[in-house]
């Protein structure tokens, strides 16, 4: 499988989106960008694509809260770099539409640094009136967060995720 949209920087230290939006388009909004490349998908964005059939997609769009690429989240940067923020922006802005559907699987990570939250609801800032539809993966994790897509079962446990709720508590 090629991917025909692979939004990195120049020296490939940030992925801004991977996936296609042919037809109807699964958005996945995650965090901790893989290696995984247009023509190389990893075991994470493999279940996302098993899941975007299950659901009835016909394509997904791989989103970040935070675009930098980091194998480990140890290994985020320790304060969120303007530049990275403002282009993810612009691409999540450009690619989300009115009346998608974005998939919450942010999981624990999103307490790695203290302004994943923030970008969170810069994200939310963007995008938010375009009369979206947030679903996530079976019920939070322990911490209350949207489970990551990683490891999970290919089986449709999806519900709806009360996105404002989320960002005031």
């Amino acid at each position: 499988m090629i991917l025909p949209i692979y939004d990195i920087n120049h020296n490939d230290t940030a992925r801004f989106s991977l996936g296609d939006t042919k037809g109807n388009t699964l958005f996945v909004l995650s965090l901790n960008p893989s290696r995984a490349t247009n023509t190389h998908l990893d075991p994470t964005l493999k279940n996302v694509d098993a899941f975007r059939s299950l659901l009835g997609f016909d394509s997904f769009l791989m989103l970040n809260l935070y675009p930098q690429r980091a194998t480990d989240p140890i290994n985020i940067h320790k304060r969120r770099s303007r530049k990275l923020l403002d282009e993810n922006l612009r691409t999540i802005g450009k690619y989300v539409t009115k009346g998608s559907t974005i998939w919450a699987s942010w999981g624990d990570l999103i307490e790695t640094r203290s302004f994943l939250k923030d970008s969170l609801l810069d994200i939310y800032e963007t995008i938010g009136n375009r009369d979206l539809k947030w679903i996530m993966y079976d019920s939070p994790t322990k911490k209350g967060h949207p489970k990551h897509p990683s490891r999970k079962k290919h089986e449709d446990r999806f519900q709806p995720f009360d996105i404002e709720s989320y960002l005031n508590s």
